[in-house]
């Protein structure tokens, strides 16, 4: 989710950095997009794999929610200042991880 990495990459503090990264990573996604389109011969990501690119389709919105929620998590825990900072206030940060691992399938 481009979006969802372009919300990361602003959390980067030296935006000149964060921007010449995500360009790099954004490129690279164009081209294994376009490359595996020309690889398998398809229009579209995913045909091969119906079941997943269903599921995909059904959890895209909640996912995307949700990984736009947990960019938010980590921009409010750095926050905070370092003698402020504790363990429960890394739970819901957790379990954002978990809801988005879960909803992929995996944790990769």
């Amino acid at each position: 989710d481009l979006e969802v990495g372009r919300a990361y990459a602003a959390l980067v503090p030296d935006a000149g950095l964060a921007q010449r990264m995500f360009a790099m990573i954004e490129e690279e996604y164009h081209r294994s997009v376009r490359m595996t389109l020309e690889v398998t011969g398809s229009q579209e990501l995913a045909t091969r794999f119906r079941r997943f690119a269903r599921k995909r389709k059904r959890r895209y919105a909640i996912l995307h929610q949700a990984g736009l929620e947990q960019v938010m998590l980590v921009r409010n825990y750095r926050q905070k200042a370092d003698n402020r900072r504790r363990l429960e206030d890394l739970i819901p940060l957790l379990l954002s991880i978990n809801c988005v691992s879960s909803g992929l399938g995996w944790t990769g």
